[in-house]
């Protein structure tokens, strides 16, 4: 997903950053991640990746608490200069900390605290709506006007607030899904103003 946000609005993860410089060339960073969706849900398919300075000769990755059944990966990829963290499942409600301790060459100059980052969080969240516009029903009609043998569907469903709109999804391969109705006239009019 990506998120544009012109306001302060409920986001599925939040990542708090803390670096320490350990001395001798060392440093540790600290990603808290917090998982805010509800904890009934899960997202999968987690790669959360850092940045590093260009000097960082070795890197020590670890998760906290150990996610050993859930991690698939922590490496450092030396020629991209970034540690990278992949994880199958993250259970919402909860909290993980990514911990890298860096080791610079010694040769190179200390790094700014302006060479680290950014940070990166790509993620799945199966069977979740940001929208809370949730499929009730569905029905399913072929369209005979159209010249390839695509089909489409209509359904219903509620949003928060009990508002109901209807979702037609359209095309074959490349379907494409339009939303009509389910949010607030308040809502309606910021989109416009964009």
């Amino acid at each position: 997903m990506n998120y544009r946000i012109p306001t302060l609005s409920n986001v599925p993860f939040r990542v708090l950053p803390t670096l320490e410089d350990l001395g001798r060339g060392r440093a540790e960073v600290t990603l808290r991640v917090r998982n805010d969706i509800p904890n009934t849900s899960c997202a999968a398919n987690i790669i959360l990746s850092l940045s590093v300075p260009k000097s960082t000769a070795a890197a020590s990755l670890e998760a906290i608490p150990s996610v050993a059944a859930q991690a698939r990966s922590a490496e450092f990829i030396a020629s991209e200069h970034r540690v990278q963290w992949v994880l199958k499942k993250f259970q919402g409600g909860s909290e993980l900390a990514f911990v890298a301790r860096l080791t610079f060459h010694p040769w190179a100059s200390p790094p700014l605290k302006t060479e680290f980052g950014p940070c990166s969080l790509d993620f799945e969240i199966p069977m979740y709506s940001v929208s809370s516009l949730q499929v009730s029903s569905s029905s399913s009609s072929s369209s005979s006007s159209s010249s390839s043998s695509s089909g489409g569907c209509i359904g219903r469903g509620r949003g928060s607030g009990n508002r109901e709109g209807e979702v037609g999804v359209v095309g074959g391969a490349a379907a494409a899904a339009v939303v009509r109705g389910g949010q607030s006239q308040q809502q309606q009019q910021q989109q416009q103003q964009w």
